[in-house]
């Protein structure tokens, strides 16, 4: 099977009847291939996606953006849009991906001698730019890490000596508060002490002058024992009556 036949079975190359007709031989390949390269979509090429720019692209984050599209990154680099882009090429030769290394080589050559559209310097332009592109976003994803790194370590040194601080500020509240609590049982023991001494002290003042009341109320009783009803009625009634007369 001849290499143009190939091609044409999978889609890339039409042959002009001319070519059908006479059997040109692989040699003549060049001169009877008709890209398809113009009819891509028709032809299962993927067009390069419209890229959407960030105004936050070069703006360090604290996490990682995770599956960051190769486009946002390109488009972010500046890369401008390829006449022949390096995905084109690599689909071209994943679709030729049966075929001898040299030989799919050799087809892509063909290919760029019957395109005036590109040359196969576009799509090595455009895979160094993008590699110079991805290797820029690998370094600074590097940096990015580590100057989180470096925040997160100042950010737990602060809070170390947050928590110093605090244990420091709340053992002084705690010895202050354990001393106020001593002032304070103290105050109360005095408060306790004086209470009892008072109390004590009404007591015996109120003993002593219940015992000196109880005194004088037995002196005046003397009168009263030696003075009574019975001993006045045991007197002459005349000299009682001559006293109350005298009276």
């Amino acid at each position: 099977m001849k290499l143009v036949e190939v091609f044409e079975r999978i889609g890339l190359v039409e042959m002009t009847d001319r070519a059908k007709s006479q059997g040109s031989p692989e040699t003549q390949a060049p001169e009877t291939i008709v890209p398809l390269l113009a009819e891509e979509d028709a032809a299962g090429i993927e067009t390069d996606a419209a890229v959407k720019t960030s105004a936050n692209a070069a703006t360090a984050v604290t996490e990682i953006a995770e599956n960051r599209p190769f486009d946002d990154i390109y488009a972010a680099a500046g890369i401008a849009e390829s006449p022949f882009s390096a995905d084109k090429l690599l689909k071209l030769l994943e679709a030729l991906v049966n075929l001898p290394e040299d030989t799919r080589k050799q087809a892509v050559i063909a290919m760029d001698a019957a395109e005036d559209r590109w040359t196969i310097e576009d799509p090595l332009l455009d895979a160094r730019r993008r590699i110079q592109a991805l290797e820029n976003e690998q370094a600074r994803l590097g940096d990015q890490a580590r100057s989180a790194e470096t925040r997160a370590a100042k950010e737990l040194e602060d809070q170390n000596q947050y928590e110093q601080q605090a244990v420091a500020q709340i053992r002084k509240q705690i010895a202050e508060l354990e001393e106020l609590m001593e002032r304070e049982l103290k105050s109360v023991a005095e408060n306790r002490e004086r209470i009892r001494t008072q109390g004590k002290s009404t007591q015996d003042a109120c003993h002593r002058e219940q015992n000196r009341l109880e005194t004088e109320i037995a002196r005046l009783r003397q009168i009263e024992k030696m003075f009574t009803a019975d001993t006045l009625n045991s007197k002459p009634h005349g000299n009682h009556q001559s006293g109350t007369q005298n009276g």
